[in-house]
């Protein structure tokens, strides 16, 4: 009788390891998953950081363009 209960723990341990170990694993990637999105936001960042730059400046000569066509008419 005690030999089977100890052969029932010993298979709930093995279990319960089991578990962990997926547990971890599954950490693990969770973990890389946020780490690739969070270099996905810095670059997607810095993409707008650009456009809004790159705007900005289209704007400025834009304007300037238009400041000159008035004054031509």
């Amino acid at each position: 009788m005690d030999s089977d209960k100890l052969a029932l723990l010993e298979e709930k341990i093995m279990h319960l390891i089991e578990q962990n170990d997926q547990s971890k694993k599954e950490q693990e990637r969770f973990g890389r998953e946020l780490e690739k999105r969070d270099k996905r936001i810095g670059e997607l960042d810095r993409t707008i950081k650009k456009l809004q730059k790159d705007h900005k400046a289209a704007k400025g000569k834009l304007d300037r363009i238009i400041e000159k066509l008035e004054a031509f008419t």
